[in-house]
């Protein structure tokens, strides 16, 4: 497939026909638009992508009110100065939970080759986390320098799905996030850009070590499942559930020092990863101890 019909490719797995969606170009200057055409969008996106200066293209991820159409109709504009585009107030409901695994390399640059093999490996094992938890097949995307990972979901724009999607993402970042890649916790805001598949990455130079790449759908399900409310909310409790009260009789003498507990372990011979947590400190096995 060409770029334009990778884009519209990626537009009808994303989005119902007929949904507004905000196209936006960074770089130079900021381009954007409102559609509810999306063989347009998939033409604009694509002029966009060979003109210079444009740094990566974008798409609003969830529902936007429809009155933004007015802004912009089926077409692309370079933006003003305090010209506004979708804030959080302006999504009706949320469409997806996004996961982005990013190569942790210095700001600015392309993924190297093995940096953007890592991360495509981060997301299958996420990936694996999650379905052994029930959560249904995702959409497996390349971001150009990392990977992503889409679960369709069905919750609305409210203060309560932010702390559930942004505990959740800190909850993958914990286990997962190393000094490789990480799992991105910005991205939970309702108002959230994300990649436009079939788009270029393009930060900064273009080298033949760290090369500008085009960002691809890999796996589509052929169903697209829902994932369950209660199925986030149990992986945003595995840190962040309601804490277990201790009268200060039980909590005499249970106080172990970080130091203290990390020699314990490995005098047991276990394995594991220390990592900031909540104001304290929390340990990752590498290996569960009980299998």
């Amino acid at each position: 497939m060409n770029p334009e019909e990778s884009i519209r490719t990626a537009l009808s797995v994303l989005f119902p026909e007929g949904s507004v969606v905000e196209l936006r170009a960074l770089g130079e200057r900021t381009h954007y638009g409102y559609y509810t055409d999306f063989d347009r969008l998939a033409r604009d996106a694509a002029v966009l992508d060979s003109t210079s200066g444009i740094s990566g293209i974008y798409i609003t991820l969830n529902q936007v009110h429809s009155d933004l159409l007015s802004r912009c109709a089926n077409r692309m504009k370079r933006a003003g100065q305090r010209e506004p585009q979708t804030s959080d107030g302006d999504i009706m409901h949320r469409l997806w939970f996004p996961i982005d695994i990013d190569p942790v390399r210095p700001a600015g640059i392309s993924s190297s080759d093995a940096e953007h093999a890592a991360a495509r490996d981060k997301a299958e094992k996420i990936r694996e986390f999650l379905s052994e938890r029930g959560w249904p097949d995702a959409v497996i995307a390349d971001s150009g320098n990392g990977a992503h990972l889409l679960y369709a979901i069905d919750l609305p724009n409210t203060q309560e799905s932010t702390t559930l999607i942004k505990n959740s993402l800190t909850v993958l970042s914990t286990f997962f996030s190393d000094k490789e890649s990480e799992v991105d916790t910005s991205v939970s805001n309702a108002a959230r850009i994300w990649k436009l598949y079939g788009t270029l990455s393009r930060k900064r130079d273009s080298t033949s070590t760290r090369p500008h790449r085009r960002s691809l759908l890999l796996e589509v399900p052929q169903e697209v499942h829902v994932v369950e409310y209660q199925q986030i909310s149990h992986l945003s409790s595995l840190f962040f559930g309601c804490p277990v009260e201790m009268n200060p009789s039980e909590a005499q003498g249970t106080s172990t020092s970080g130091e203290d507990l990390g020699a314990w372990l490995s005098s047991h011979g276990l394995s594991y990863r220390k990592k900031p947590f909540a104001g304290g400190r929390i340990f990752l096995f590498d290996h569960c101890p009980f299998w």
